[in-house]
């Protein structure tokens, strides 16, 4: 099992992740639907720190949406998909562990 198995329209059927710019727009509109106003959102970029590439991506994957469809592979197609998933961020491993930059979304609003 590979990470393009159960991303994008796969054998999972699931949606590719959406793109920056969308994220926005919806984040912006659902605060506004829930009568906040006044909303300011920002993106920030923090690098992600964890001692355990092996020990994170499993962690990480089971707080995704992806979630419920790992758990229907056996353990041979998870420590595949796992595997791969590691591999594509060997690039963000240093002496201490992974070491990668992640995107957040911060809303400020009144209500």
């Amino acid at each position: 099992m590979r990470w393009s198995d159960i991303w994008g329209q796969g054998r999972a059927g699931l949606s590719a992740p959406r793109s920056p710019c969308r994220i926005r727009h919806e984040l912006r509109s659902l605060v506004k639907e829930a009568g906040f106003s006044r909303v300011h959102l920002r993106i920030t970029t923090n690098l992600l720190r964890f001692p355990s590439l092996e020990r994170y991506v499993p962690g990480y994957l089971a707080a995704t949406p992806i979630a419920a469809r790992l758990s229907t592979i056996d353990n041979r197609g998870r420590a595949a998909l796992i595997s791969d998933i590691a591999n594509a961020l060997q690039n963000f491993v240093d002496d201490d562990g992974l070491a990668a930059p992640i995107e957040n979304h911060v809303v400020v609003a009144y209500k």
